[in-house]
């Protein structure tokens, strides 16, 4: 990621920086909350928090799909790609929400709806990719091996 002006110490753990993003359009069923505080909850750079900069309570957890699901290759749209800001050529960063496991049912990731955010602007948008057959609860194992 770029060096964000918006960089701060996470209030949680110092130790890892609190990164600002802005989603250009709400996250269904958090239209109020466009601003939130994305931080790494430790150094692997696997887990990450999104917080709502309004609310603190609204949490999410969020993963680099990367980490856990070969394969995965989603088509940003172009007009994805554009309200984020970014130019022809440049790759975005992409990460999944996650749903925490509840008694039987394992951690999931959503990977039908990406969070695709511009590195160098922080601008963020939920993109819903319409067309292509990925989950929207893939089970999350352990992290692959780098």
């Amino acid at each position: 990621m770029s060096n964000n002006d918006e960089v701060t110490g996470s209030a949680e753990n110092e130790e890892f920086p609190t990164l600002k993003i802005r989603m250009v359009s709400p996250m269904p069923g958090l239209e109020i909350h466009l601003d939130f505080n994305l931080s790494a909850v430790d150094e692997t750079g696997v887990l990450w928090t999104l917080k709502s900069v309004m609310d603190p309570n609204v949490r999410l957890f969020a993963v680099p799909p990367i980490a856990f699901f070969d394969g995965y290759t989603p088509m940003i749209p172009s007009s994805a790609r554009e309200r984020v800001g970014l130019k022809e050529g440049e790759d975005p960063f992409i990460l999944v929400i996650v749903h925490p496991a509840t008694g039987s049912y394992p951690h999931t990731a959503n990977l039908l709806a990406p969070l695709v955010i511009n590195p160098e602007t922080m601008n963020a948008l939920q993109v819903v990719l319409e067309d292509q057959d990925w989950p929207l609860q893939a089970p999350i194992g352990d992290p692959k091996e780098s």
